[in-house]
């Protein structure tokens, strides 16, 4: 079909009915540890029946709207997404975290076990508490040697997470500002805990002739850097009583033609405030620069295919990597498929603040 394309043909192209043949390396998932038992993951799935958060969180009043000093914590049933809107500017404002249920879930006849224990999953971590943690669910063969990287990297790591969002051309909410989500560990367990949002003009206005000619802005300043990496340093401080040695941040939203970019200016910035944040210490900084706007795809070999099977078992095992064309990138396939044959995979380049740092493919 492709090759009856007038484009394709015009070009004097024909597509292959081949498709590449590469080696891949599946990465085993880690056990899920609760507070008395593990649980192991199948396929990116584990059960969450008989389980206890490891650090359950403690709730001073529980109320349903907010009228008092000395509440932390506020559960909403009401609904709407403008309620959700006033809900949240009243955490930004007073600090109480607040989590809002609709009336529809709360009276559903399927209401059960399941509902009510999602509700308390997200309950736990918004105050503060930890539902589970990680620990190697199998040894990783590195330099022909049994690795735990848990042990080894995490202990002293602090994992943060960036990601940029802008509206979408032609949007009616073209000029609202662009937003970048972040978040962040305070524990030696890569416990994402923490988080927030920065904005900020996503429009480069000064490369542009005109407003609808200017570029999207993909990559941050040390300004809009400075409040997450400043907040991530005091709160992991205050954790462990000292600073990380390593700080690895995965950095979304980004484009193959912006990785020199964000290697060659944002991990400078970053390495600066981290720096400025922990009295004069730099930790080793590694920032993996990660984008899913492809249209690459892994597939299993047909013959390894079983039509029968549901989606997940078709496509390819969640962890599933490839070695990229240079030392420093990585296709992997970090979650599950729910669809038939339609694996998406990330892009991932490794981005060392120094040449002496391992973030080779394997590592």
């Amino acid at each position: 079909m492709i090759d009856n394309n007038p484009y394709v043909a015009a070009a004097d192209i024909r597509v292959s009915n081949q498709m590449n043949n590469v080696p891949a390396q599946v990465l085993k998932a880690p056990l899920i540890v609760f507070k008395e038992n593990g649980k192991s993951v199948n396929f990116a799935e584990w059960n969450l029946h008989d389980v206890s958060f490891v650090q359950p969180a403690r709730i001073n009043a529980f109320i349903v709207f907010l009228s008092s000093n000395g509440i932390n914590y506020v559960l909403a049933l009401a609904a709407g997404t403008p309620f959700h809107h006033i809900l949240k500017a009243t955490e930004v404002v007073s600090g109480v975290v607040t989590q809002q249920i609709e009336p529809k879930t709360a009276t559903s006849q399927k209401l059960g076990q399941v509902t009510i224990g999602n509700i308390i999953l997200k309950m736990n971590p918004k105050l503060g508490g930890y539902n589970q943690y990680f620990q190697q669910g199998a040894p990783s063969a590195l330099n022909n040697q049994n690795v735990d990287a848990f042990k080894s990297f995490m202990e002293v790591t602090m994992v943060m997470g960036f990601y940029l969002s802008h509206s979408a051309p032609g949007n009616s909410r073209e000029g609202e500002p662009s937003v970048c989500g972040y978040s962040f560990s305070i524990n030696n367990r890569g416990n994402v805990a923490r988080g927030g949002f920065i904005y900020f003009q996503g429009r480069d206005f000064e490369a542009g002739n005109a407003d609808e000619q200017a570029p999207m802005k993909h990559t941050l300043t040390d300004i809009e850097l400075r409040k997450p990496l400043q907040e991530a340093c005091t709160l992991y401080f205050e954790k462990n009583g000292k600073y990380p040695e390593y700080v690895l941040v995965y950095r979304f939203g980004t484009s193959d033609g912006e990785i020199e970019k964000v290697k060659s200016e944002e991990s400078g910035y970053m390495a600066s405030i981290l720096s400025d944040a922990m009295d004069g210490r730099s930790p080793k900084l590694i920032v993996i620069s990660v984008r899913r706007q492809h249209n690459t795809r892994l597939f299993k070999q047909h013959a390894d295919i079983n039509g029968n099977d549901k989606a997940p078992l078709q496509n390819v095992e969640p962890g599933s990597c490839v070695a990229g064309t240079n030392p420093a990138d990585i296709v992997m396939v970090p979650h599950r498929a729910l669809q038939v044959r339609n694996c998406k995979p990330h892009f991932c380049s490794n981005l060392p603040s120094s040449e002496d740092l391992d973030v080779s493919q394997d590592f």
